[in-house]
């Protein structure tokens, strides 16, 4: 293969199609587990695609007909590597990013606490302490106002992003709110 623009090229494609293979193969396990007996895991999904994405990576950058040297394999390996598992990250972040947040929200309460209980943490971290942490926020925001001790939507940008959200994991079968 030409190393100029050849090995090069070859190693941008590998990427984008890895890129979009990540999406469609999340989708494709999303839609297996969702319809099966078992509700949707977004989680083990996106990790399953993201190891089957990394091997088909390594293995097209290792066929011997596009090795140019070794040095330069080396260096489109890593790169695609890099690629590839940072898109894993971020779609998994986009696809579960409620997930995300009570998972890392929860860690943190118990690395505070060192040691809790099921039953304190369930204080800590329950509807109510959510709804009084994000309320003030999106006032603060201007997506939403109190009067007369109401709620009213005074702005759009956060609502139309969380719909995007919604809409995608519809789309890729990943429920929109977490199994209780």
């Amino acid at each position: 293969m030409n190393a100029s623009f050849g090995s090069d090229g070859y190693a941008f494609i590998i990427c984008l199609g890895g890129i979009i293979a990540l999406v469609l193969l999340t989708a494709a396990l999303n839609y297996k587990n969702g319809t099966a007996t078992h509700p949707a895991s977004c989680h083990a999904s996106a990790v399953t695609a993201t190891k089957i994405v990394n091997v088909l990576t390594i293995i097209a950058l290792l066929a011997p007909t596009v090795r140019v040297s070794w040095y330069l394999t080396g260096v489109h390996l890593c790169y695609a590597l890099l690629v590839i598992n940072a898109a894993a990250f971020v779609s998994w972040n986009f696809f579960a990013i409620t997930d995300t947040s009570m998972h890392v929200h929860l860690l943190m309460e118990i690395f505070r606490a060192r040691r809790i209980s099921q039953a304190d943490l369930g204080q800590r971290y329950n509807k109510e302490a959510i709804i009084r942490a994000r309320i003030p926020r999106l006032i603060a925001l201007g997506q939403m106002e109190r009067t007369d001790g109401r709620l009213r939507l005074t702005g759009q940008t956060v609502l139309l992003g969380a719909r995007m959200c919604a809409a995608f994991r519809r789309a890729l079968r990943i429920p929109v709110r977490p199994p209780i």
